[in-house]
């Protein structure tokens, strides 16, 4: 049990997130602020342009109430009940208040852009009686274990939303029967569930945090919303716009690392060869995936700590070397980009803003077989390094500069076929309410793997308790 614990205790001083937030607050927060714009019609940010074209390209013709940009949040009440017609009065205060989650995204012919379109919305007064112009609300009795197996799975991977129409959010409640006779139709009690789900294109996993706090206090204080209205998302857009359109030393340094480390990459080549029963020939993918866990065994987990606390290195720099070097020996390709989510909120006023930030970097390494196991470890290490300096500029901006290369419409999503996450393991998050009467648990979603962006995913999660 003690040598557990050493172990987990390794794990939480990992601080490459922390380091790549630090030192890009350091960078931005010295340029223009970001200030309340007061405009409801914009250009789309660069994430949320990304993941629209990728879903456009790969999944448009795919099972088409199969979606792979959910975001579900599942909560179990541990004790104490939720007040259902209170609950709702909350979420139409959230959605007056966080802007971004009324939002419709939609591609606008005239202006060849995608724009974001905030819906006008009335200061709720009491009462639900227009919520379904703003969210879907859906309530369900069960009395089977596998009834509430479907229905979580549903979240994940049905497609539920309209985001053209601005329905980018959802409130789905699980009254689970079981052999209990409470017949309060208006609350919800100990072993029901709550799920609130989002499309990915007006949130991301950092927005959990913000989300749960604006939940407990406007479920504590749902007839006062007069609190001050935060900064937007599309605030935050316009900033990211007139940051990327200007030519700052920042920017100009950013463009020219990304064009050096993507020179003479071949944009064009054929996919990755990896060992599949069979390939396929276009680009359309089902997001349907089959997953292999893996548990690793303290005695190797130990060697891994040691090794990397011996070659002065972070645990996701291992994980990245082991993942380049398995594809090449899959693949025999040298030449190799991976694709590394971050989470991209590298100014302070974002940390507690609803939206999508994440960008997505091609981590390139060109790798030579003959170097020992230590160099090219040292190599990754010091890729990382350098590509933490300018993880800031948006994904498209730095396929466009290799724009000239490229043959097909196409090439900018096909650049990462394959990518690797590594993070810590699911922490168990209590939401109190009622002045902790009520305690709503939520869930571990780690264990579904039902959807997938890319054709090839690892993901790596240790236990930092």
């Amino acid at each position: 049990m003690e040598e557990t614990k050493r172990v987990e205790q390794q794990f939480s001083k990992e601080n490459f997130q922390q380091n790549y937030l630090n030192t890009q607050q350091q960078k931005h927060e010295s340029n223009k602020t970001i200030k309340p714009c007061g405009l409801t019609i914009a250009v789309a940010s660069y994430a949320q342009q990304r993941i629209w074209l990728h879903e456009k390209l790969y999944f448009q013709s795919s099972d088409k109430f199969h979606s792979v940009y959910n975001l579900p949040i599942i909560f179990k009440i541990k004790c104490g009940k939720v007040s259902i017609q209170r609950l709702r009065m909350a979420l139409l205060n959230i959605i007056y208040k966080y802007s971004v989650l009324r939002t419709s995204v939609k591609y606008n012919s005239n202006k060849n852009q995608l724009e974001q379109n905030i819906k006008s919305m009335s200061i709720p007064l009491g009462t639900t009686r227009d919520a379904d112009d703003y969210y879907q609300f859906q309530l369900s009795k069960i009395d089977q274990e596998d009834e509430l197996k479907i229905l979580l799975l549903n979240e994940k991977k049905m497609k539920c939303f309209d985001i053209e129409n601005g329905i980018v959010f959802r409130c789905h409640l699980i009254k689970y029967h079981k052999d209990d006779n409470n017949n309060d139709s208006d609350s919800l009690y100990h072993d029901d569930f709550i799920i609130f789900n989002y499309h990915h294109i007006v949130g991301d996993i950092t927005s959990y945090k913000p989300f749960i706090t604006a939940l407990q206090n406007a479920y504590e204080n749902c007839q006062n919303i007069n609190d001050e209205i935060p900064l937007q998302y599309i605030d935050y857009t316009i900033y990211e716009q007139q940051l990327f359109d200007s030519s700052s030393s920042d920017i100009n340094n950013a463009c020219l690392f990304w064009k050096q480390l993507l020179n003479e990459y071949d944009f064009n080549k054929q996919q990755l060869q990896l060992p599949y029963d069979y390939h396929l020939n276009s680009l359309q993918r089902s997001g349907y995936s089959s997953f292999i866990r893996i548990e690793l065994d303290l005695e190797l987990v130990e060697q891994m700590i040691n090794y990397k606390q011996l070659m002065n290195i972070s645990f996701f720099q291992l994980c990245l070397t082991c993942y380049y070097l398995l594809i090449y020996k899959m693949t025999q390709e040298k030449d190799l980009c991976i694709g590394i989510a971050v989470a991209n909120r590298y100014r302070s006023e974002l940390q507690s803003m609803l939206g999508m930030f994440v960008n997505l970097l091609p981590y390139r390494y060109q790798l030579n077989p003959s170097e020992t196991f230590s160099n090219i470890l040292g190599q990754v290490k010091q890729r990382c390094l350098d590509i933490l300096q300018y993880s800031y500029l948006p994904y498209q901006k730095i396929i466009a500069l290799h724009r000239h290369e490229q043959q097909s419409s196409s090439s900018q999503t096909q650049l990462i076929q394959t990518t690797v996450q590594v993070a810590p393991s699911y922490t168990q998050i209590d939401v109190i309410l009622d002045n902790n009467d009520t305690v709503l648990m939520k869930l571990n979603d780690e264990q579904d793997n039902s959807v997938i962006q890319f054709d090839l995913s690892l993901s790596i999660s240790y236990n930092q308790q």
